[in-house]
């Protein structure tokens, strides 16, 4: 027996929780299709992901609070240098007068909050197996397997956010454009001397680019090494004396003394794009859409705006007493969100950045030394705005502002 929904979400990672959270404000009446539950444990570890000021925007608005306050260690300052090169580039909360440049968080703690906050509110079914989805009719319509029995489900709109491996791509036929990389990155956890103090170290040297983010405890850092493929392979012969005294005298002058190095992975760097991401009522989110270098927060943060975007479309459309997953409705989405994507991915493919910073002229600029770009008063402006997630058309939900305001 079919039953009738507005919107059909598949995915609870962050990205679909997301989405649910936004859309539920609305009153659509949504079912949310999971592999597996999240449940409270007390195992939970404090792996981070790193927002940005927009981000962290649209999941306040949201509601998405306690994670903030109990679990989140908020950037203060931004420093961005070239070993070699005199000065650098610096950015700072104050200056730019918001509360934070952006956060570092616990991903468990975050999806758990999400998910309690929508699991009350929406039909949650568990997802065994998809076995089609038909998306270019007057409705999408999904069949699946659910505890040993076949379901079917339909809605104007359906959401696939399924992550990289997405079966909902799959059985909409869509390819994946596969975008190999000659770097890796190395993830270290390290020791400071003293408190890192919530700042944020990237640098660029002749050995690759090395990003610091603080971590909970206030003398433990991640460090994300970005090099060659070959390079990395001589590094992991590397005994811990020899990488603390690379690393401090990369770092020297510019943040604590490092006294313990912990390896704790690494990554090939790849990226990858599927062939569309609307196919008649159905559209790919996050990871089913595209992925990014596993080392940055880059694909998140711009799936956070995609989510904000689409939200605020449907809610106007539903207002207006529009079909809510009408061709022009997911066109409109289209032409505000694939400008900001197609930079994200060019930034990211020229730069394996943590923080998401494109520098213009990029090769005489570091000739000149990241200083001078403090002396240049319209770049700098603009390079704090892709910082803060804030460049282009910015949704409501990142500003602060709910989606639904037009229906009170």
């Amino acid at each position: 027996m079919k039953k009738s929904y507005d919107v059909i979400v598949v995915g609870n990672g962050l990205v679909g929780l997301a989405m649910v959270s936004a859309l539920r404000q609305a009153g659509l009446r949504i079912a949310l299709l999971q592999k597996h539950a999240i449940v409270s444990s007390p195992e939970t570890d404090w792996r981070p992901i790193s927002l940005n000021y927009a981000s962290i925007k649209i999941l306040q608005t949201l509601g998405v609070n306690e994670v903030f306050l109990q679990h989140a260690v908020h950037l203060n300052q931004v420093l961005v240098t070239q070993q070699g090169h005199f000065g650098g580039l610096k950015f700072q909360a104050e200056a730019l007068n918001v509360p934070m440049l952006g956060a570092v968080v616990s991903f468990d703690c975050l999806s758990l909050e999400l998910y309690q906050q929508v699991a009350v509110e929406v039909d949650i079914y568990t997802l065994d197996r998809i076995e089609s989805i038909v998306g270019d009719t007057s409705t999408a319509a999904i069949s699946f397997v659910s505890a040993d029995q076949n379901r079917l489900l339909s809605a104007p709109l359906l959401i696939a956010a399924d992550g990289a491996h997405s079966d909902c791509r799959h059985q909409l036929g869509l390819s994946v454009d596969q975008q190999p990389c000659q770097d890796v990155s190395l993830i270290f956890e390290l020791q400071l001397s003293a408190a890192h103090r919530q700042q944020a170290w990237q640098r660029f040297t002749a050995l690759g680019t090395l990003a610091i983010v603080p971590m909970q405890s206030s003398m433990v850092v991640r460090l994300v090494w970005t090099l060659s493929q070959s390079f990395a392979q001589q590094v992991a012969s590397w005994s811990e004396v020899q990488l603390q005294a690379h690393f401090n005298q990369v770092y020297r002058g510019y943040c604590p003394e490092i006294v313990a190095v912990r390896c704790l992975r690494s990554h090939p760097l790849q990226m990858s794009n599927a062939s569309a991401q609307c196919q008649g009522r159905c559209v790919l989110m996050g990871n089913a859409a595209r992925t990014f270098y596993p080392t940055t927060a880059q694909g998140f943060n711009l799936a956070m705006r995609d989510v904000a975007a689409l939200a605020q479309l449907v809610v106007q459309a539903q207002f207006m007493g529009q079909d809510i997953g009408a061709r022009g409705v997911l066109d409109a989405y289209l032409a505000w969100r694939e400008p900001d994507q197609k930079n994200i991915m060019n930034i990211t493919a020229r730069m394996n950045t943590v923080f998401g910073l494109q520098l213009p002229a990029l090769s005489s600029l570091r000739g000149l030394g990241l200083a001078a770009i403090e002396l240049l008063p319209l770049i700098k402006p603009r390079l704090a705005k892709r910082l803060l997630g804030l460049a282009g058309r910015v949704p409501d939900l990142a500003l602060g502002l709910p989606i639904v305001k037009e229906a009170v």
